[in-house]
């Protein structure tokens, strides 16, 4: 793989605002860094807003939490920082995309669940409508799996159960460029007269 590709990669996955820190990283580790795995680079993710919304409100609270589409991980080792986590459910099937192209995330699986091992995490490899009946009531769902739209709709209408009240449900990708979640969390904000909130791609729902 060539700098240029996992530069590409990192891009992604990651914010324009560390992009500089993407060339440094190959400018003064330049062969070194391109023969290492993609996901053993750990650059830490910018608190997310809905992650920030959530701690505004509870504080130092000790909180139950879902994320359902964990990935490389960079979102829930932010939620495990910046939050006082009791128990945090981290919901991925890790199943192979349809898009030859992309990698295979079971090859990510070992080094993502090594990385996230705490007394306090839980790791679920399981679709999240599967997934449903393994987690308790919490103090917040944060989804960013499948963004299609009736995936999104079945995760909102899922997990908003399992939001205790007072707590709160939201994700990421509310962009232009992912209709389908914009489309299933406006319906569903709509039809329960729900107050929604956002800021930059994230998106969330205080449950009353």
């Amino acid at each position: 793989m060539t700098a240029k590709n996992i530069k590409k990669t990192l891009y992604n996955k990651t914010r324009k605002a560390r992009y500089f820190i993407i060339d440094l990283i190959i400018k003064f580790l330049g062969p070194k860094f391109i023969q290492r795995p993609v996901f053993a680079i750990r650059i830490p993710d910018i608190p997310r807003p809905m992650v920030e919304a959530v701690k505004e409100k509870f504080g130092r609270k000790k909180l139950l939490g879902i994320e359902i589409g964990v990935a490389y991980g960079e979102n829930a080792e932010n939620i495990l920082s910046l939050l006082n986590i009791k128990k945090l459910y981290l919901i991925d099937p890790y199943q192979p995309y349809t898009d030859p192209k992309c990698q295979d995330p079971r090859k990510i699986l070992p080094q993502v669940k090594k990385s996230l091992a705490r007394n306090n995490t839980v790791f679920i490899i399981k679709k999240s409508s599967e997934a449903i009946n393994d987690v308790p009531e919490v103090d917040f769902v944060y989804i960013d799996g499948n963004h299609n739209y009736e995936f999104v709709k079945q995760d909102i209408e899922l997990y908003y159960d399992k939001v205790r009240p007072g707590g709160i449900i939201g994700g990421h990708d509310f962009s232009a460029e992912c209709l389908g979640v914009c489309k299933a969390v406006m319906e569903f904000a709509q039809k329960k007269n729900l107050k929604l909130n956002g800021r930059k791609e994230d998106w969330w729902i205080i449950k009353p």
